[in-house]
């Protein structure tokens, strides 16, 4: 047994960020430790988090380090739900996620779907 496969419980509040040195997702629980790692998570209650002074640091060239995360509650869905907007965060284009489409700050979604480094929401 890994010590990242303990998959989170439904309705259990975690954070999801991209791994940049593995690649796929980190799912981490409200103490920050990492407790699962999977290619796809959906979260309900979503927030979107970037920490800006992180983010500077990335800016300036300084160091890559995890700064953007989703915060919200583990669900599993019966069926693919229809969640038609990509989100994207990219921080030397923008301090927060953004719809990819038109570019307007996404911060809140009833639920996301996390899929390795793509974002997706019903509506903005």
């Amino acid at each position: 047994m890994s010590k990242y496969d303990q998959k989170p419980a439904p309705g259990q509040w975690v954070r999801v960020h991209y791994n940049l040195h593995i690649g796929g997702l980190s799912v981490t629980n409200t103490q920050n430790r990492v407790i699962y790692r999977c290619d796809t998570a959906y979260l309900e209650d979503a927030e979107f988090r970037v920490s800006q002074t992180m983010r500077q640091r990335v800016v300036s060239g300084e160091r890559r380090t995890v700064h953007a995360k989703v915060h919200g509650r583990w669900v599993e869905p019966s069926d693919e739900p229809e969640l038609p907007v990509p989100v994207r965060y990219n921080p030397f284009v923008s301090g927060s996620f953004i719809t990819v489409d038109d570019q307007q700050p996404v911060e809140h979604a009833s639920l996301v779907k996390i899929d390795d480094n793509r974002c997706y929401v019903a509506e903005k």
